[in-house]
């Protein structure tokens, strides 16, 4: 009966010996132990060597002790502070940088305003010196920032020095915009004093014109002037910028003065020119007389017409009076071959027209006055005071009342 062999095992010491073949025979020790063998004592030298290693050691410990407290009491809080300062300073050049480029910006702008304006663009010259006063402060802040230094203390003095002057730089920016705001200001308020002026001018053109009535040039020119008030009243109304708000200002003189000038060329010609009217009929109303006790011994006296003069706002009234006989009321001569007995043009009654009115009163009688009233430049009717009842001078001087006859009872 055969039997079969399995292999070894790998790992086993039979397979470590077909691997690597029958290891070398080791020296078969003693089972008995030999006993320890005393060592000899140190030598001097030995001993001194012990010692100088065991100094050199300590030593060496000592140093380590001391770089590391160097390296952790003193190198490493150092670095920390240049890193620190070194932060700090990147951040302040951040900032100044920041405020450089604000000012450099407001420079040009300023500049370019400062050019386009003169003394007699604003009512205070004194805000372009200001200005350029600004101009000449903030170019002499325009610098770059310094180069970082190497160590801490230079760094945090470098930093402090950068805030001051980002601190002044900004200073500066806004010196310079307030000083742009006062001088656009101040061509603003030029622009609305030049126009108050002509709003001032005109508005008195219109009231000393109002012997002229209701003329369309006086209508025109009074329209002008409302409109321009209401611009000069609210001029931030008028435009989002300096420049819009002064021209919307200005573009308001050219037709107020316009209608300024075309107001006193009708004043001019009225006053140049006479004119002579007759007002008859429905355009004179006298009561039951327009006349006085005196002038025909007590006969009743009636107006028939009254001839009108005007000489810009001076008014000259005359009246046609007769004594119950007809008369020519343009010439005041009689249509008949018998004269009357009292008939002509009365003295002249004189007076200043107001608007579309005129009193006109006799200088030798007293109470006898008349309004006269225009359609523009032209007389339209006369209303004579007396009548019935109104009060009169008699021929001796002494004072009654008109009767129904026209007599001063």
């Amino acid at each position: 009966m055969s039997h079969k062999t399995s292999p070894p095992e790998e790992g086993s010491a039979v397979w470590a010996i077909l691997q690597h073949g029958d290891p070398a025979p080791q020296p078969r020790q003693s089972a008995t132990p030999e006993p320890p063998s005393e060592r000899p004592p140190a030598s001097p030298q030995q001993q001194g060597r012990a010692r100088a290693i065991g100094i050199a050691v300590a030593a060496v410990v000592l140093v380590l002790a001391a770089v590391a407290g160097v390296m952790f009491g003193y190198v490493l809080p150092r670095q920390q502070s240049l890193s620190h300062a070194q932060s700090s300073f990147q951040t302040a050049v951040q900032a100044y940088s920041q405020a450089q480029i604000d000012l450099t910006s407001q420079i040009s702008s300023a500049k370019n305003t400062a050019a386009t304006v003169t003394a007699a663009d604003v009512k205070d010259p004194a805000t372009i010196d200001a200005l350029n006063s600004a101009l000449d402060s903030a170019q002499s802040l325009s610098a770059p920032a310094p180069a970082m230094g190497s160590t801490a203390d230079v760094i945090n003095n470098q930093v402090a020095e950068i805030a001051a002057s980002t601190q002044a730089t900004a200073a500066a920016t806004h010196t310079l915009q307030s000083a742009v705001a006062a001088m656009q200001q101040s061509r603003v308020d030029k622009a609305a004093d030049d126009l108050s002026s002509a709003i001032a001018a005109a508005q008195k053109t219109h009231d000393d014109s109002a012997w002229l009535g209701d003329t369309a040039e006086r209508t025109a020119l009074q329209t002008q002037i409302d409109q321009a008030n209401t611009a000069v009243s609210a001029p931030d109304s008028l435009g989002s910028d300096t420049g819009a708000i002064v021209a919307a200002l200005q573009a308001f003189l050219p037709p107020l003065q316009s209608a300024n000038d075309a107001v006193a060329a009708a004043v001019q010609a009225a006053a140049d020119a006479t004119y002579t009217f007759v007002l008859t009929g429905d355009q004179l109303t006298c009561g039951v007389n327009v006349c006085y006790d005196g002038l025909s011994g007590g006969d009743p006296i009636s107006a028939e017409s009254a001839k009108i003069t005007v000489q810009g706002p001076s008014v000259t009234a005359q009246l046609c009076f007769t004594s119950e006989v007809a008369v020519d009321p343009q010439t005041c001569t009689p249509t008949a071959d018998d004269a009357p007995t009292l008939y002509g043009w009365s003295d002249s009654w004189t007076g200043t027209r107001d608007g579309d009115t005129a009193i006109v009163q006799s200088a030798s009688t007293a109470f006898a006055w008349a309004v006269v009233t225009f359609a523009g430049t032209t007389p339209n009717s006369v209303a004579t005071s007396l009548a019935t009842g109104d009060d009169c001078e008699r021929a001796d001087g002494s004072y009654g009342q008109l009767d129904e006859y026209g007599r001063c009872a």
